[in-house]
């Protein structure tokens, strides 16, 4: 059985941020609620708001209530710095986004 980038060992996985797989988040939703100020489209910016907020909670959620315990008790330090560094984008590449 061929193994997929997805499905490869932690420690195999081609390293690729969570900031750069979900960059497109970053750019749409503020291009669509700029489309909806300059349409005076107040139903999709109310649309494009929620869904941000929406977005926003379900991460914040998901960091307090999942990871936060996880990474706490089940995680060694070394696990942890990588954890952490595999979330947060590093400078070049949030140039590089731009």
């Amino acid at each position: 059985m061929q193994t997929t980038p997805e499905m490869a060992p932690i420690g195999q996985q081609e390293n690729v941020s969570l900031a750069r797989k979900m960059a497109w988040w970053v750019l749409i939703l503020p291009a669509l609620m700029a489309a909806a100020l300059l349409g005076h489209n107040l139903s999709l910016l109310n649309f494009t708001h929620v869904l941000s907020g929406v977005l926003w909670t379900g991460a914040d959620i998901f960091m307090g209530f999942f990871l936060g315990p996880i990474m706490g008790k089940r995680l060694s330090p070394e696990q942890r710095g990588a954890v952490i560094k595999w979330l947060t984008p590093h400078s070049h590449q949030v140039k590089n986004m731009i």
